[in-house]
């Protein structure tokens, strides 16, 4: 394993300036792509870059003002390395799961002191331009080189603090989250859901099954939703939730297009999340094994659940009853925001200091 501290400045760029840059020097070309993990605090960024048919695992973590990373070169895209569970472990991480992939087109010119990198990176469809300095050494140097460069151009020295890992977040927690209903959901378990995820500044949208906006719930309660799932692209949206409650869940079970969102969000490693009956969706499409989920008594169709009343395994969230879904929210806003948004939030309704 190896540990460094980082030291790089750079600067984002218009996709004019990034061209013209490009054409006045002979850069060397790279791909470059990073597979960006979950991670609950806000200063730790976790990444799988994959350069030159070499993967390296990166965990990056900002503390007392410099940038620390940890680093072990592995063999495929996993996090079951030893070492890596070991840094993991260190930093109280549990469960990360793949948010998406960065595919960057690097053009490279190296000087002695650093390497200079003029990035086009793409990500949740949008392309950003960035002219970068890393230094070989935390103690050597400074960032005269990428000054130069931009002062040959005419283009503003404005150093760019804002890594890439922090622009993927901040794109991903621009989508919405779909709580997605039918008649017979369980009401409480879609619209405390809707409530918190508001409460967290997360844009959050209730999306109907049925043909018409207006829904009954489980219990008779008449609501309106805001969408119906046929209008619904799925590229807009960060996470689902599936509220129990009966006949609810089983007409989203049987549902063609829940079934076809949920196929899609598993293999984009986008998160899914049910409560109460709901998981039962989850047990009949196999998306999670023995031990890794909890459904309310009577959904295991023969398997066999968690212990725990809360229940994540990679990008799956799964609750038990109505009983817990605060938590359940509280989850869901740790892995879209972060645990400190998440905690602050459930202390807002409970009146915590």
């Amino acid at each position: 394993m190896n540990t460094n501290i980082e030291k790089e400045y750079a600067v984002l760029l218009t996709k004019e300036q990034y061209e013209e840059i490009a054409s006045s020097l002979d850069f060397k070309e790279k791909t470059q792509i990073n597979y960006y993990y979950a991670s609950p605090f806000k200063n730790i960024g976790i990444r799988i870059r994959e350069l030159n048919n070499e993967k390296i695992f990166t965990l990056k973590k900002e503390e007392d003002g410099n940038t620390y990373e940890y680093e072990v070169r592995i063999d495929d895209i996993s996090l079951d390395h030893p070492e890596i569970q070991d840094i993991l472990k260190k930093h109280h991480i549990q469960n990360p799961y793949l948010l998406g992939k960065l595919e960057t087109k690097r053009k490279i010119l190296n000087f002695p002191q650093g390497e200079l990198a003029l990035d086009a990176s793409t990500y949740l469809g949008i392309t950003d331009y960035e002219l970068e300095y890393e230094l070989f050494s935390h103690d050597q140097g400074d960032s005269q080189v990428l000054q130069d460069l931009l002062k040959a151009h005419d283009i503003p020295y404005i150093e760019n603090e804002v890594t890439k890992y922090a622009r993927f977040i901040k794109r991903r927690q621009e989508l919405k989250v779909a709580i997605i209903c039918a008649q017979g959901s369980e009401e409480c378990e879609a619209l405390m859901v809707y409530d918190l995820l508001k409460r967290a500044g997360i844009k959050v949208e209730l999306v109907s099954i049925e043909k018409s906006l207006k829904l009954a719930s489980s219990h008779g309660l008449a609501y309106h939703c805001d969408v119906t799932i046929e209008d619904i692209d799925p590229e807009n949206y960060s996470a689902i939730v599936l509220p129990g409650g009966l006949p609810g869940t089983y007409r989203l079970q049987e549902h063609p297009t829940v079934n076809a969102l949920i196929d899609t969000f598993f293999k984009d490693k986008k998160l899914l999340c049910a409560i109460c009956a709901a998981p039962h969706i989850f047990i009949v499409k196999g998306l999670v094994k023995d031990g890794e989920f909890i459904v309310f008594p009577g959904f295991e169709n023969g398997h066999v659940p968690s212990d725990a009343y809360v229940v994540q395994k990679d990008n799956i969230i799964t609750a038990k009853s109505l009983g817990w879904v605060i938590e359940f929210t509280r989850l869901i806003i740790a892995n879209l925001y972060d645990e400190d948004t998440a905690a602050k939030t459930v202390a807002q309704i409970m009146q915590e200091k």
